[in-house]
């Protein structure tokens, strides 16, 4: 899902480390997450499957490490 916004809010600090240890993440597996795009009619062919590493922290947010090449 996705948000709409009439105007752009600010943009967020720099990250000093990557993936935040600070934040509790869970590591999630990439192919899951595929599988179940593909469930609800998202499918990705090769060439459109960037993620390198998922996660998700305690309030549902995601994070991602993809590779644009």
């Amino acid at each position: 899902t996705g948000q709409a916004a009439a105007r752009r809010s600010a943009s967020p600090e720099p990250l000093a480390e990557w993936p935040p240890t600070a934040r509790q993440l869970s590591a999630l597996e990439i192919e899951t997450l595929y599988s179940a795009l593909a469930q609800r009619g998202a499918g990705y062919g090769p060439l459109f499957r960037g993620m390198r590493s998922l996660w998700e922290d305690a309030q549902g947010a995601l994070w991602v490490e993809a590779s644009l090449q």
